[in-house]
């Protein structure tokens, strides 16, 4: 059954115990105890109680988890690899580079927006 989560709002607390059920339904589908995931991805039982409860866990956690559970090729989906962007190709086409493609390495900020000093101050009287 697909989950009805719109991730984009949804809290936090809420996305973290539905990755929580999914382990869970994965362990029991592959027939494995707690303790036995537990040991096979090398973290406490008690971690893997919380996590699977929605209660938290760090992403070393998780991907131990993934790969003692043989899923952590599921990780590529999680956030697929960004290639160069449609207008950086365009850009670097123009400025003469061809085929040499760079990631980016910062992010620009972003502009202040413009604010007025004065006003016309049309209402009032002297």
């Amino acid at each position: 059954m697909a989950s009805k989560i719109d991730y984009k709002v949804a809290p936090p607390d809420v996305i973290a115990a539905e990755l929580g059920g999914r382990i869970a339904t994965a362990r029991l589908q592959r027939n494995i105890t707690q303790g036995e995931l537990a040991e096979q991805s090398g973290i406490a039982i008690r971690t893997l109680r919380r996590l699977e409860a929605g209660q938290g866990g760090s992403i070393d956690t998780l991907i131990r988890l993934l790969q003692a559970l043989g899923a952590a090729h599921s990780l590529d989906l999680l956030l697929p690899e960004s290639g160069v962007s449609p207008m950086e190709a365009i850009q670097k086409n123009r400025s003469g580079r061809g085929g040499v493609t760079r990631s980016r390495q910062r992010a620009r900020k972003k502009p202040k927006e413009l604010t007025s000093a004065w006003s016309w101050d049309e209402g009032k009287t002297p």
